[in-house]
């Protein structure tokens, strides 16, 4: 009221906590010095919501037609309309927890209407964005609130062969372009965002070959299961299935699926993605028996108990500790069993063998009394 009073002036970052909570937020506050009362205060920060249309997941999931591919012309209702939460004033696809920083000439509109179709390069930058940051904000509800809650820069087109990476050192995304681009693909998107995400919990994660499939396996069940419920029956235990038009002969076409019979340690053959399918397969198990939330809390939890180098069987003993320290163990026999059938764990009621045992493994007759069987 014209009076000059004596006050603190300070600056309190918040994040959200839960899904409820509306952005992040910088608060210039100023505080009465003797009563505590707040007289001002403004949020520094400048959020905006914007405009995009996106596939979601992608077009094959959404019309539910395996015969598309790269050059079909698509129908309109192959796209969603959605809002880009708290977009950077900046004209750019950026904000809290995405940025397309990394990428060449990306777009800019002051208005914030970013509503491409995919013939438009920039349709990939909002697709990018999208997910990721709906990603993010999923990981923060199931209570992981300091898990990559970071901008994380992506680059839509960075290496023209049909493949995509995460980069440990740069901290960042790339996706390719071959055949169907893969940032069209959300859930190669999120397969991707996987790595990040173990990364983050254990950094360096994956020295190991084990270590290395446990990381592919687990990119195909973050991807699987945050879309399974949208998708269609054969398509569920799935992953790719639009980025893999170019190149399945599968019904539906997919990059891999999550429901092989593979058992440990006889189907190893040393290439990441196809072992990945053995981690896979018991995490997808783990999800139908425990359902989504459970089952999804418990495997991201889990990284945090792992080292750098882990191993099949170290990642499902650390599985049953998680469940212990966040379910008190009551789903403990049921990992168990999914890893005692799967080889992972040894049967202790088979004298610890392994489920997985190759035959040619397994120890010859010791005379004429004893027999195979």
């Amino acid at each position: 009221n014209g009076v000059p009073i004596l006050t603190w002036k300070i600056v309190v970052k918040t994040t959200p906590t839960n899904s409820r909570a509306r952005r992040p937020a910088e608060w210039k506050m100023y505080i009465d010095a003797e009563t505590g009362e707040i007289i001002e205060k403004h949020n520094l920060l400048r959020f905006i919501d914007g405009k995009g249309r996106v596939f979601d997941p992608n077009p094959v999931v959404t019309l539910n037609d395996t015969s598309l591919n790269d050059r079909s012309t698509l129908p309109d209702k192959a796209y969603s309309e959605v809002v880009l939460r708290d977009l950077k004033n900046t004209g750019f696809i950026e904000g809290p927890f995405v940025t397309t920083k990394t990428t060449k000439n990306r777009v800019k509109r002051r208005n914030h209407d970013f509503r491409f179709k995919r013939t438009d390069r920039a349709f990939k930058e909002v697709m990018v964005y999208f997910h990721v940051d709906r990603t993010q904000r999923y990981l923060q509800e199931l209570g992981f609130k300091n898990l990559l809650n970071h901008p994380i820069p992506v680059n839509i087109d960075g290496q023209r062969d049909d493949n995509s990476h995460y980069s440990p050192s740069d901290k960042d995304l790339t996706f390719g372009t071959g055949g169907v681009d893969d940032a069209e693909d959300a859930e190669i998107m999120l397969h991707e965002y996987g790595h990040a995400i173990q990364d983050d919990q254990v950094p360096g994660f994956g020295t190991s070959d084990e270590g290395g499939a446990m990381g592919e396996g687990f990119g195909d069940f973050l991807a699987a299961s945050f879309f399974s419920d949208v998708k269609p029956k054969e398509m569920k235990p799935t992953v790719g299935n639009w980025d893999a038009t170019a190149y399945s002969g599968d019904e539906p076409p997919s990059l891999r699926r999550l429901d092989s019979n593979k058992k440990y340690p006889k189907d190893l053959d040393g290439e990441v993605h196809d072992d990945g399918e053995i981690w896979s397969a018991c995490l997808w198990e783990l999800r139908a028996a425990l359902g989504r939330k459970t089952a999804e809390r418990v495997i991201i939890a889990h990284h945090f108990l792992l080292s750098r180098d882990a191993g099949f069987e170290d990642g499902a003993n650390a599985l049953i500790t998680a469940d212990k320290n966040l379910n008190k163990g009551v789903n403990e026999k049921v990992i168990r069993d999914v890893f005692v059938r799967r080889g992972i764990l040894p049967n202790p009621r088979r004298h610890n063998k392994r489920a997985g045992t190759p035959f040619e493994d397994i120890p010859r007759p010791r005379s004429e009394n004893d027999s195979w069987k």
